[in-house]
């Protein structure tokens, strides 16, 4: 192996330390091996775990809930978004029954709202 291999997977390894649930090494470790090719990817590795385990803190996943390993390996460039798995509050936000609900009732509001509703579901 190259000392620039050594390297890599060296780094792979130390990204692997900072994630939270060690579970699904192996095949994770397969996968990694197999996506990351240079010290900058190993790094770009480093900051998706991170932005994972930020979003983990901030939405209180219970431990049973974090990926295996492997299964984040499967979708880690998505994680390289800080914002990835970030839920959005529905606090002040009409559901979409709601507004269709409100139609039904003749709120020439909701009747406005419930079109735009539907031309987003149907896509």
């Amino acid at each position: 192996m190259s000392e620039l291999n050594h390297m890599i997977q060296s780094s792979i390894e130390s990204a692997y330390q900072g994630y939270p649930r060690k579970l699904g090494k192996s095949p994770g470790m397969k996968i990694a091996r197999r996506e990351i090719r240079s010290l900058n990817s190993a790094e770009t590795l480093k900051m998706a775990i991170w932005n994972y385990r930020k979003h983990l803190e901030r939405e209180k996943v219970e431990a049973k809930f974090i990926m295996h390993f492997s299964t984040f390996m499967g979708q880690w460039t998505d994680w390289l978004d800080p914002n990835h798995g970030a839920s959005d509050s529905f606090d002040n936000k009409r559901s979409v029954l709601e507004i269709l609900e409100g139609e039904q009732n003749g709120d020439e509001d909701s009747s406005r709202s419930a079109g735009a509703a539907k031309k987003k579901i149907r896509g």
